[in-house]
Formats: structure tokens, sequence, C-alpha cells
């Protein structure tokens, strides 16, 4: 179980059963307590995009044991998002300009300049599909990363 918990979007008799064979596997203790919720779904893709998002964020982290989940998010929005700002946003392409006047590092850019920029708060449902896909793209091929269609996105 990531901090971020786990997020089961039930449709079928065997997703249900498999959430509930999670949930039975739980450790229960009054010192690390969990809550459950379960309400109808509703698609509203961008909490969906987002949770996606954070679930590959500590997959890759975990896996890879090389960075934190933040530090994957902020490589991420450097290497993905930024471009596609970049070319169809014009307050953020200025904004960046001036970010990166003094010519910082790829290293700088990520680990100082991303993690107070927004960026992936800042596109369309349209733009974040494009960052996911992308992700989806290069990370999936090195690390097992949770199927969209498991999170509400197809």
């Amino acid at each position: 179980m990531s901090e971020q918990g786990d997020y089961w979007l039930i449709k079928t008799d065997f997703q249900k059963a498999s959430a509930a064979a999670h949930l039975a596997t739980l450790p229960v203790s009054n010192e690390k307590p969990y809550s459950i919720k379960i309400e109808p779904f509703k698609l509203d893709r961008r909490p969906a995009q987002n949770r996606l998002s954070h679930r590959w964020y500590s997959e890759v982290s975990e896996q890879g044991e090389e960075y934190t989940p933040e530090e994957v998010k902020s490589i991420a929005k450097l290497r993905w998002g930024v471009p596609i700002l970049l070319a169809e946003d014009e307050d953020f392409a200025a904004f960046w300009e001036l970010a990166t006047a003094t010519d910082p590092s790829y290293e700088q850019q990520w680990k100082i300049i991303m993690p107070h920029t927004p960026v992936t708060s800042l596109m369309t449902v349209k733009q974040m599909s494009r960052y996911l896909g992308d992700f989806q793209r290069v990370m999936g091929s090195k690390y097992k990363l949770t199927d969209p269609a498991l999170m509400g996105l197809e």
C-alpha cells in the first residue's frame, strides 16, 4: 500500500473480489488505522488523471529505488510537461523564459525549479492525457506501471 493509498474501480465481480481480498490482507492496529470510502463512481477525468500520475511516480520510485516520488514527479514535469506547456501556453512560456534566464543546469531545473512550479495543474484534460501517454510510453518500458483502465481512464 502506498502513502497515497489504493484506489479501486469496481465494475465486475472479479474486481470486487480482488478489492475484498486486498482489504483482507491489510494489517489492523490502533496505531495505523485505515479508512475506507465506498461511493458510486462518477467519471471525472482530472482527479483520475492526478491519481494515476501520483501512483506512477510512486511505482517508479519504489521499483527504481533511485528517486523519491516527488523527485520522479519533478523530473517528469520537466521532461514531458514543460514542452507541452511551452508549445501551447504563452503565459507559461513567458514565465519559463524568466525562470531559466540564468541558464540553470538540467539538475538545477528539476531539483530547484520544478518542485515550486505548477505544470500539470495548469494543463487541460487533453494536455494531461498527452503527458500521461508520454510518461507511460517511456517509463512503462522500464517499470511496471498501473494500467490506466484500473484508474477509470481508458
